[in-house]
């Protein structure tokens, strides 16, 4: 909640992440995502910038996991 600056969970809870990633941000996002279901693998930490629930902007370092959820490939972003 801190970081997001949100008021409660309930405003960040059922969001798809990419809505959180910067503009500038997104097509590297989303590749990563890609990437990481198809090859299967864990991948580097790189830079990102998430939009706060106030609009501004965070640096976060993320890191891309390969997860199975519901029986469906899917990626976990720490």
């Amino acid at each position: 909640l801190t970081l997001m600056r949100a008021e409660d969970k309930e405003s960040l809870i059922g969001r798809a992440v990419i809505e959180f990633v910067h503009p500038d941000c997104r097509d590297l996002v989303i590749e990563r995502m890609k990437q990481s279901v198809q090859e299967g693998k864990v991948l580097p930490i790189v830079q990102e910038q998430f939009i706060r629930s106030d609009g501004t902007t965070v640096d976060v370092e993320v890191k891309s996991i390969p997860i199975s959820f519901d029986k469906q490939p899917a990626v976990q972003l720490i």
